[in-house]
């Protein structure tokens, strides 16, 4: 005998809005994991990136340092040349329209360009009666013959330079100038 008109049903272990509970907070704990890897992801990625620029930093201070000891190195050279050219200028007798002090302002002025423009680089000079040869390293051709050729160009007689490619893409010169007037510069 069965006091009940339904049929029994096989209750569930979890009702339904238990399981919608349930589900909701799944999904909570899994959007806290991502976020937290999302976070610590981040966060290496930034470290790395860091560390790459504190590196970056070190060396760009080493080659701060290396380009101010260079400075120094042709501040002093520049310095002694000028006092070797003030001294021969000293020996010399100065002609009447002053031309050995308008060489001695060129040499002056042409060290002042060539460390004003940071690209070219005097690795010797010599300085004769007649004669001034320049060896070094320039970025262009251009660049050279618009700061140091130019201004040479105007005190002696002849000017030849010679250009020869490096592996860097830089040219290494060969500045030969000469003057004419009667075996020694006017």
């Amino acid at each position: 005998m069965t006091y009940s008109f339904i049929k029994p049903k096989i209750k569930p272990i979890f009702s339904l809005f238990a399981k919608i509970w349930i589900a909701f907070f799944v999904l909570s704990i899994a959007i806290i994991f991502a976020v937290y890897f999302f976070i610590v992801a981040r966060y290496l990625l930034l470290s790395s990136e860091l560390e790459s620029k504190r590196q970056e930093a070190v060396l760009l201070q080493e080659k701060t340092s290396q380009n101010d000891a260079l400075f120094d190195l042709l501040t002093q050279r520049k310095e002694l040349a000028l006092q070797i050219v003030a001294s021969s200028n000293s020996n010399e007798s100065i002609s009447q329209d002053g031309s050995n002090i308008k060489i001695k302002k060129v040499v002056h002025n042409l060290f002042d360009l060539v460390l004003k423009s940071g690209g070219i680089r005097l690795e010797s000079m010599q300085l004769n009666k007649n004669t001034l040869e320049l060896r070094g390293v320039t970025p262009t051709k251009e660049m050279f013959s618009l700061l140091v050729q130019t201004p040479l160009k105007s005190i002696f007689d002849e000017s030849r330079t010679s250009f020869y490619p490096l592996n860097t893409g830089w040219f290494k010169f060969v500045s030969t100038n000469k003057s004419l007037n009667y075996g020694s510069i006017q």
